[in-house]
Order: structure tokens, then C-alpha cells, then sequence
């Protein structure tokens, strides 16, 4: 859907709302809060099982990185 609608930015949940590992993350949240329930080991075990691809992550990734980047985040001071 994010691809469809050509939106670039992240899906954060809303605090304590999200209930799901597999489905949440195929399905396009890409950073659970405020802390990582669903998308710790639960993901990690996900990806190992072949359940959320390799290329799922690397877009939640892109999406959360990508700003903080442009908005000088990461930069040292």
C-alpha cells in the first residue's frame, strides 16, 4: 500500500497497540512502540522462518533511516 500511494516515510505504532509480529510487519508498520514486543526476537525468528523477507526489513530500515539522515540526526556534533 505504501508503495501504491508513493508514501516514502515510516509507519510507527501507536503506543502499546500493536499485537502482531508477522502480520504487522508484512502488512506495513515499520517500527513498533514504544518498545519492541512484537518486532524483537519475534521478528528476528520471523525472518529466520522465512515468514517477513529480508527485503521487508531492509525497507522499514530505508523508511526510518532515511529521514533521520536527511535531517542530520546521525551527525556528530
Amino acid at each position: 500500500m505504501k508503495h501504491t500511494m508513493n508514501f516514502s516515510g515510516w509507519v510507527m505504532s501507536d503506543w502499546w497497540a500493536h499485537m502482531s509480529t508477522v502480520n504487522g510487519m508484512n502488512n506495513g508498520c515499520d517500527q513498533e512502540m514504544p518498545v519492541a514486543k512484537y518486532f524483537g526476537d519475534q521478528l528476528k525468528e520471523a525472518v529466520l522462518n522465512k515468514q517477513v523477507s529480508e527485503d521487508r526489513i531492509n525497507d522499514a530500515v530505508l523508511r526510518i533511516l532515511t529521514p533521520m539522515i536527511q535531517m542530520g540526526f546521525l551527525d556528530q556534533k
